[in-house]
C-alpha cells in the first residue's frame, strides 16, 4: 500500500500570500519515514506588502501594513478570494484570531480587537491604546510587543474592554512575541548600533505580572 500525507500550510511572502501544498512520500512499512518531501504552489493573492497571517478553518487573516487587516477565503487554495477588510489608522504588523475575534497589532498606535463572525464584513470591537508591533493570544490572555514597552500582558476576556495585568521592559524594541504553556518568547531590534544586543527574551508569563527568566544576549537582530 502507497502511503502518502498531504498538508497544506500557508506562506507570506513580501507582496503576497502564497498557498503551497507539502507532499511527504512515506514508506510501506509499519513505521513509515520520510523520503522525498518537496513543495509546490497551490495559489496566492496579491497584498500590498503583508506581515504577518493566521488561518483559522477556510479563512486566512492577513495583517497587511498600511492596508490594514483583510479576511481571505482560502477554501478553494488555487483561487484565494478577498472576502472583507478593515483599514486599521496605523500600521499593521501581526495578527491573532480567537474564535470569532482577531486581534490586530496595529505597530505605534493601538491594538485592535475585531469581531470577524461575518468576515465580509469585520467590525471593530475595541482600540485600545499602545504601541503594538507583534501578539500572541492564549486563551483569554494577549501578549503583546510593544516596541520600546517591552512585553504587555492584556486581559481579553472581555474583547471589548481589555485590561493591562502587568508588563515587563525588553531590552532594544520588541516586535514579536509568542507563547508556549507558561512562557512567553520576545524578540526584538536595537534602536541604535550603540544599544546592547537584545536577544531573545525568556519570560515567566505564569502570573499576570511577569519575570524575565532568562535573556540570550547576544542573539538579537542587528539594526
Amino acid at each position: 500500500m502507497d502511503f502518502s500525507q498531504r498538508i497544506r500550510f500557508v506562506c507570506l511572502g513580501i507582496c503576497s500570500l502564497l498557498l503551497f501544498s507539502l507532499i511527504l512520500c512515506l514508506s510501506t512499512s509499519s513505521s513509515p519515514v520520510i523520503v522525498k518531501p518537496y513543495a509546490y504552489s497551490l495559489g496566492s493573492y496579491k497584498t500590498l506588502g503583508s506581515a504577518d497571517v493566521t488561518v483559522v478553518g477556510t479563512m486566512a487573516y492577513v495583517a497587511d501594513h498600511s492596508s490594514g487587516f483583510l479576511v481571505i477565503d482560502v477554501s478553494t487554495p488555487s483561487s484565494p478570494q478577498l472576502l472583507g477588510s478593515y483599514d486599521a489608522p496605523g500600521d499593521a504588523r501581526g495578527v491573532a484570531v480567537v474564535g470569532t475575534t482577531a486581534y490586530v497589532a496595529d505597530s505605534y498606535s493601538r491594538l485592535q480587537v475585531i469581531d470577524v463572525s461575518t468576515p465580509s464584513k469585520p467590525q471593530l470591537l475595541c482600540s485600545y491604546k499602545m504601541p503594538c508591533y507583534g501578539i500572541a493570544v492564549v486563551g483569554t490572555m494577549a501578549y503583546v510587543a510593544g516596541g520600546d514597552r517591552g512585553l504587555q500582558v492584556i486581559d481579553v476576556s472581555t474583547p471589548s474592554k481589555p485590561q493591562l495585568l502587568g508588563s515587563i521592559d525588553t531590552p532594544g524594541y520588541a516586535m514579536a512575541a509568542t507563547v508556549v504553556g507558561t512562557k512567553a518568547y520576545v524578540v526584538g531590534m536595537r534602536l541604535a548600533l550603540a544599544d546592547p544586543f537584545n536577544g531573545l527574551q525568556v519570560i515567566d508569563v505564569s502570573t499576570p505580572s511577569p519575570r524575565e527568566c532568562r535573556s540570550r544576549g547576544h542573539h538579537g537582530v542587528r539594526g
